[in-house]
């Protein structure tokens, strides 16, 4: 039984830390076999060297694509043992150069017979096997270039979390959430203006009879957020009223809303949804733009009826 391979895609990072391990450590008993005191850790910032008279940290860290601090970890270890030296800079003692010791160079010529032997034997492990591990390795070290492991569990998770978000048809029993939601977050930021009174607790003739529609995420069987899609005429409508609870942020509800009221514009045939917001909502402004809203100028017909209002952006589909 093997649990780290049973879990597939779960467990790559502990899989290989166990694969490193084990080839770290018949790499130690080779350099043991050879009478070698070398720790196999040390080798990318010691075989770097060898290449180069000598180099800052900085530059090492470049070479090698590892962080700064790993490289200053090695690097003190290597001349604990003696096998490099730093110097500063002449023209600028601010920096220092790392360069092999004395102590280093002797101990090259049998450093460099046990890595002939181990390239060998490298070779011999990785040939006539069904896939190459060194180019599987060069082909995943390229796409974490591209996205990092990081963010692709980050788009998994927030798949995950707008799966899980259902959204609801309007229903004369969820009238009280409509206004509780947006009352809140007004005055939590803003002042409720008498725009905001009709809208919300006169959303039936405001909104609906109108052809409008009023939406609601749920989450856990409970109402997270909410908005309105409100009709000006076939092909113009604006997203609207839209606000979720806070104990909610951050699961991707005011993505879902906003993703429904979009698909909900094309569905009807619309050629402009646009919104209305203040800029100092970042986070609203942010989920906007990530949806395809554009910023457009706020002069004549597009002046608000809210006073807090100094943005408008739109989507033209």
């Amino acid at each position: 039984m093997d649990i780290l391979k049973d879990l597939g895609e779960l467990a790559i990072g502990s899989r290989l830390r166990r694969l490193s391990d084990q080839m770290m450590n018949d790499v130690k008993a080779i350099y043991k076999n050879f009478g070698i005191d070398f720790n196999p850790k040390w080798f990318p910032v010691f075989y770097t060297l060898v290449k180069h008279e000598k180099l800052a940290i900085m530059e090492l860290s470049e070479q090698l694509n590892i962080t700064h601090p790993a490289v200053i970890k090695l690097a003190k270890e290597l001349q604990k043992e003696g096998y490099i030296d730093s110097e500063k800079d002449t023209e600028d003692r601010r920096k220092r150069y790392l360069k092999l010791s004395e102590k280093g160079r002797a101990l090259l010529p049998e450093l460099e017979l046990a890595w002939k032997d181990m390239a060998k034997g490298g070779y011999d492990l990785l040939q006539n096997k069904q896939n190459n591990l060194l180019h599987a390795i060069q082909e995943v070290e390229y796409a974490l270039r591209e996205k990092s492991f990081f963010h692709h569990i980050k788009e998994a998770r927030i798949e995950r979390m707008l799966k899980a978000i259902k959204i609801v048809d309007y229903d004369p029993k969820y009238a009280d959430e409509f206004k509780k939601i947006n009352y809140n977050w007004i005055e939590k930021y803003f002042k409720v203006e008498q725009a905001d009174i009709e809208a919300l607790d006169g959303h039936q003739e405001k909104i609906l009879n109108k052809g409008g529609y009023i939406y609601f995420a749920m989450y856990e069987n409970e109402i997270a957020g909410t908005c309105a899609l409100i009709k000006y005429s076939d092909e113009r409508y604006e997203l609207a009223k839209m606000g979720v609870k806070d104990k909610f942020k951050g699961i991707q509800i005011g993505k879902k809303l906003g993703l429904t009221v979009i698909a909900k514009v094309r569905a009807l045939g619309g050629k402009v949804l646009f919104l209305e917001s203040n800029k100092s909502l970042k986070p609203a402004l942010n989920l906007y733009t990530r949806l395809g809203f554009k910023e457009i100028p706020m002069i004549g017909g597009s002046v608000s009826d809210y006073e807090r209002a100094d943005i408008k952006m739109e989507i033209r589909f």
